[in-house]
């Protein structure tokens, strides 16, 4: 939109003005300039940041596009948005909402097609944060992207307004950039990375076992040479794997009480020894899973919702999980709301005109209840097909409510009708050969010809 009415300019930290817009990498300083790219795909690599990351998409990636209109819109539009929508879902939730985890931003060009008579979009074909930018006109409006040369494209490429897809959430004014939630994560990221490599330094210098050779002190002959005791000493520790080793002289290991005083023999003589230490790496323990619980808060998860939990009730573990799939739910809900101002009313623009359906019909993720109606719509459905794998279990199932929840129209005694008692009807009716429903007077066994 070139003038929305404001009468304030763009409302950025910094900008520079060229070729009529005004680009404003500078704000980028925090996640590009200081190479954010490299840092955030390394971070990515830790286990605890992806399984946050696939619960953040998987929900919305289980979760259907549902087309709500007004009542006024003709029943076309709504089945041509069905028709040429549904086959971009799983790309978009799953660029999209990555690139928001990542980045703060997903951008996409558009690639339009002909299809049976209308325009429809063939691709939303995602770019690379690290060299695509923003541009906007002076009131801070959002006005395509702008691209970098690099070994693929020789000249940097403009993608206008019309064939530009922004998504993006965190958004400051009109800096359209956003925040990507993992850089909440980082610094706990850096300090587990501390955690685990002193871990390590500690595992190096005590756990493990090291090999011990005694020697006495002087040469012995070998190869018609005299060798220093020690040097044939140390040939034998390089024959030998192990976390550490060590060699004693003889005559010295006496007083070495730390050690192993009781192997230190008043003789001179060789002798090999293997040495176990053992250590507790508890504090370490600690403190990762508290860096891990840190991790899955940066991105609006409860701990419990995504790490197994070891204390509190299973009702405060309940609560957790609700949590975490409402704020998956926000976040999808946000992304479509975007899609719909920037893709779906334009399709409609396109195929229709200016002025005619824009904003009265859109995209909007299935709610979470229309799980449980989907399975109750199978379980009903089941039932009526083989009422015998279910005879076991019908006296247990409450019909009517299964009918209300699918608001299936019932008569008013339907309620009080004994389901077994109903399906053993059934059943034995369909053994003595009668195909008729033995709950009605309706005989369903009727000739073609009659």
């Amino acid at each position: 939109m070139v003038n929305d009415g404001s009468k304030t300019g763009a409302q950025l930290y910094h900008d520079s003005v060229g070729s009529g817009h005004r680009h404003y990498d500078d704000t980028l300083d925090t996640y590009m300039n200081y190479d954010w790219p490299r840092r955030m795909r390394k971070m990515r690599r830790d286990p605890t940041i992806k399984l946050v990351r696939l619960a953040c998409i998987a929900p919305a990636m289980m979760t259907s596009w549902a087309v709500e209109a007004d009542s006024n819109v003709p029943d076309e539009v709504v089945k041509f948005v069905e028709e040429d929508f549904k086959h971009h879902r799983a790309h978009i939730i799953q660029t999209g909402i990555g690139g928001l985890i990542d980045f703060g931003w997903a951008p996409y060009e558009k690639l339009f097609e002909l299809y049976e008579g209308r325009i429809r979009y063939k691709r939303f074909k995602p770019l690379l944060q690290d060299i695509t930018y923003c541009t906007i006109f002076n009131n801070g409006c959002f006005s395509g992207f702008q691209q970098e040369k690099n070994v693929y494209h020789k000249k940097e490429s403009r993608v206008t307004l019309d064939s530009a897809l922004l998504l993006n959430h965190n958004v400051e004014g009109t800096n359209h950039y956003g925040e990507p939630d993992m850089i909440c994560a980082e610094e706990a990221y850096k300090d587990k990375m501390l955690v685990s490599q002193a871990a390590t330094r500690y595992d190096q210098k005590i756990a493990g076992a090291h090999w011990i050779v005694h020697y006495p002190i002087g040469k012995s002959p070998r190869g018609g040479k005299m060798v220093d005791n020690y040097d044939i000493a140390l040939e034998i520790l390089s024959s030998l794997e192990s976390s550490g080793r060590m060699a004693i002289p003889r005559k010295l290991s006496g007083q070495l009480n730390g050690l192993n005083s009781s192997s230190a023999r008043d003789y001179d003589a060789w002798e090999i020894e293997l040495k176990s230490a053992n250590g507790s790496q508890v504090p370490f323990n600690e403190r990762m899973m508290y860096l891990d619980n840190l991790l899955v808060r940066a991105f609006g998860f409860p701990e419990r919702a995504i790490l197994q939990g070891q204390f509190g009730t299973k009702a405060e573990a309940g609560e957790h999980g609700t949590f975490a799939i409402v704020n998956v739910q926000l976040r999808h809900e946000l992304l479509l709301q975007q899609f719909n101002w920037h893709a779906v009313n334009q399709y409609i623009t396109l195929n229709w005109g200016p002025n005619t359906w824009q904003n009265k019909v859109k995209i909007s993720p299935a709610p979470l209840a229309d799980f449980q109606k989907t399975m109750l719509k199978e379980l009903y459905t089941s039932i009526l097909k083989d009422p015998r794998g279910f005879l076991a279990e019908a006296g247990n199932i409450d019909m009517s409510a299964i009918r209300d929840k699918l608001e299936i129209p019932a008569v008013d005694n339907a309620s009080n009708l004994d389901v077994k008692a109903a399906i053993d009807l059934l059943l034995n009716s369909r053994d003595n050969g009668d195909t008729s429903d033995p709950t009605t007077n309706t005989n369903t066994n009727v000739k073609a010809d009659d």
